[in-house]
């Protein structure tokens, strides 16, 4: 449902490699992603890439399929207590139709 499907992989897997190297010590992290190489071409692919982001995005694009395109302003936190964790929120954006259609659908369910 991304918008932009082929290039929103190559940034999960560029952001998701600059969180491993906080874990480069950890058997099953390399563990981990040797499967996933193993097991996808693609990710295969854009690992190889060597390809290292920390850049956020500020808005999540998606083509849903009864919906139609929905827009979200992206935010995430680090959980104080515990920075393992991070705490994602998308919220409708504004000046799209993304809150008056999940408002739609909330009211025909």
């Amino acid at each position: 449902m991304f918008d932009n499907w082929e290039h929103q992989p190559q940034g999960f897997i560029a952001r998701f490699r600059a969180e491993c190297g906080k874990y480069i010590e950890d058997p099953w992290v390399t563990e981990f992603v040797q499967k996933l190489r193993n097991e996808s071409h693609k990710f295969n692919k854009w690992w190889s890439m060597h390809n290292v982001g920390n850049k956020k995005e500020n808005y999540k694009i998606f083509n849903h399929p009864i919906a139609g395109k929905l827009t979200f302003e992206h935010t995430s936190f680090f959980v104080s207590d515990n920075m393992n964790l991070k705490l994602f929120i998308n919220a409708p954006a504004p000046d799209t139709d993304t809150d008056t259609e999940i408002k739609m659908r909330e009211s025909i369910n």
